[in-house]
């Protein structure tokens, strides 16, 4: 599912305003992620797209989800999830839980440094250098 998201992210890029109006800029941002074409817009969305279906790699994954994320704004994709209809309580209560459950993921990953905030933090300044 969250590849989906993914995708469904990058086929947006095209049409995203703020991203278009400031194309230069956001392309200067993650030109360094390998196998991206920066270009023109549409030319990074098919190679984002490509890289990203063909990779059997999951750190050169990351390195494109990451830079799709430095991009293109995700609020809209969040405020889009919602419960099934089983679900009794609200949306927002929703979308706490599964907040809760996404920390709780990262919290019993300690013994993994990919999943720590100082190592996200590290491998943002390594991209920015």
């Amino acid at each position: 599912m969250l590849e989906d998201i993914y995708i469904d992210m990058a086929n947006k890029i095209c049409t995203d305003l703020d991203l278009i109006s400031n194309f230069q800029r956001a392309s200067n941002r993650i030109n360094h992620c390998s196998g991206l074409d920066c270009g023109e817009i549409e030319k990074l969305k098919d190679s984002w797209k490509k890289e990203f279906t063909s990779s059997l790699d999951d750190q050169h994954k990351n390195s494109l989800v990451l830079a799709l994320l430095t991009i293109k704004k995700a609020k809209d994709y969040w405020k889009s999830i919602h419960p099934s209809s089983q679900w009794t309580r609200s949306a927002e209560v929703y979308r706490e839980q599964l907040l809760l459950a996404i920390g709780r993921f990262y919290s019993e990953q300690s013994h993994n440094a990919k999943y720590h905030i100082p190592f996200f933090l590290k491998t943002i300044y390594q991209i920015f250098e």
